[in-house]
């Protein structure tokens, strides 16, 4: 069918046939953009689907600090990052991206790591381009992960190389990684060191002003302490944390400070303020079976035999098998004259 822009009119003079090809070039032109300006989100010019739902999981999971007010929600980063088809997943970067938040996800949401040789992938593709940021944050991740199943030597090499990449001005990173070295440390009993790197990630969170990851940080001071048998200066830390979260309203790191507050306690021979602290958790269903042993020892310690009976029939068969089930069995027996 011809264009009826170019129908016989009787008028075919050449300025009339200017006049209509001119005014349909426009018409063209304007096509065109609305065209493109449609199609270039759906192309490789603009950020596709996996990319934006990627975004919005990195968002949730930033550790801002405390004067902004952000939303973290790294279940919901977890949820949104499991919920992209490996289909999509069709380029080095994107592979690497992908595993780099899932990771960081994992551990955020307290889920289980993937694997190494998933998180290598980020590992190698982040070396490769040289972004240090990054590839000094998986490879923090990939020492925390040989940590939680004791490979101590692994964890180690893997979070001192995350160190030696650091640039100064990354303050949060540098306080996670100082804290994962302390932690590693304090579980493999180099109290000295463990302290020396707990330090250093108080001084980075201070500077970042991250009031609740230096929270975390000295209640692991505390523990670091206690280890060394400083019992005033960890009840000393702990105390202070558990201040912080009055503030703060953080009830998991709160039931925390109080159950290791309690344990210094009974460290000190105050059975009656261990008892009291214990006397919370218990009313907040937030004992854990260490704390129901303890618990039960501050009891008898108190001169309250009923209560301690009480809970030693609380008490697993589990807690009762290990050294310190037997020390409570010990301990209530001997109470009661047995």
């Amino acid at each position: 069918m011809e264009n009826p822009l170019f129908e016989d009119t009787g008028c075919h003079n050449s300025f009339r046939l200017h006049r209509h090809s001119t005014a349909l070039q426009g018409v063209y032109a304007v096509l065109l953009f609305i065209a493109a300006t449609l199609i270039l989100p759906l192309t490789g010019c603009g950020p596709s689907t996996t990319d934006r739902a990627l975004d919005r999981a990195e968002a949730l999971m930033q550790e801002l600090p405390d004067s902004v007010e952000n939303q973290y929600d790294p279940e919901k980063a977890l949820s949104i990052i499991d919920s992209i088809p490996q289909s999509e997943l069709n380029s080095d970067a994107i592979r690497a991206r992908h595993t780099f938040l899932k990771t960081m996800a994992s551990y955020k949401a307290y889920d289980q790591f993937p694997s190494d040789s998933l998180m290598n992938i980020a590992v190698q593709y982040y070396e490769r381009i040289g972004d240090h940021k990054k590839e000094a944050r998986i490879k923090m991740y990939l020492g925390i992960s040989a940590m939680y199943v004791g490979e101590f030597e692994k964890s180690q090499s893997y979070l001192l190389k995350a160190y030696e990449i650091l640039s100064p001005e990354w303050l949060s990173l540098r306080g996670q990684i100082s804290e994962s070295l302390g932690e590693l440390y304090y579980h493999t009993h180099h109290y000295r060191e463990a302290e020396k790197r707990i330090d250093q990630a108080c001084i980075s969170f201070t500077k970042a002003k991250m009031k609740g990851r230096l929270a975390d940080a000295q209640l692991m001071k505390s523990r670091i302490l206690l280890g060394m048998a400083d019992l005033t200066g960890a009840a000393s830390y702990a105390e202070s944390v558990l201040n912080y979260t009055r503030a703060s309203g953080e009830t998991g790191l709160a039931d925390e400070a109080r159950g290791d507050i309690a344990y210094i306690a009974f460290a000190q021979g105050d059975y009656h303020k261990a008892l009291s602290h214990y006397d919370t958790l218990e009313n907040k269903k937030a004992l854990t079976s260490l704390d129901s042993l303890i618990y039960t020892i501050s009891a008898v310690k108190c001169g309250d035999t009923q209560k301690a009976r009480e809970l030693y029939s609380k008490l697993s068969q589990e807690s009762l098998a290990s050294d310190k089930g037997a020390l409570v069995t010990y301990e209530i027996n001997n109470a009661e004259g047995n």
